[in-house]
């Protein structure tokens, strides 16, 4: 994930498909999926109100059909827009919606709520494919 901003256009641009292998839970990709989408509703909300730029922070992430995660609970370096390492989460996030597909290490049973919610274009519409292969082993 660290790096999709610029391996997904090498890849579009070369015709090979690209996969992303997410070691972690479903419901961490829908965050990731779904956080520029909320940054930017923040933002408008803010603009809207004539408020300071940091007027809230982040705030409460509420991923459609999946869950709301308290910013309390989101991880911390997302919580410092103004970062390097914030920007690249968010610009890696923009775009992962490029891949052909996500295999992530979970299965149906253990989260049916993120995988349809992504599968079905709830989170973010258009959403690749995902494809569940866990648990994995380390």
């Amino acid at each position: 994930m660290t790096l999709t901003s610029h391996v997904i256009p090498i890849a579009k641009e070369l015709g090979v498909h690209c996969h992303i292998l997410f070691i972690s839970c479903t419901t961490m990709l829908s965050l990731n999926a779904y956080t520029p989408l909320h940054l930017d509703k923040k933002k408008k909300k803010v603009e809207q109100h004539e408020q300071g730029p940091s007027a809230g922070g982040v705030g409460d992430v509420d991923i459609p059909d999946v869950r709301c995660i308290p910013q309390s609970c989101l991880p911390q370096p997302l919580l410092h827009l103004n970062k390097l390492l914030t920007k690249k989460f968010i610009d890696n996030n923009c775009e992962i919606i490029s891949t052909n597909g996500f295999l992530v290490n979970t299965f149906d049973a253990l989260e049916p709520a993120a995988l349809a919610a992504l599968r079905d274009g709830k989170v973010i519409l258009g959403f690749p494919p995902l494809y569940a292969i866990g648990p994995l082993r380390s």
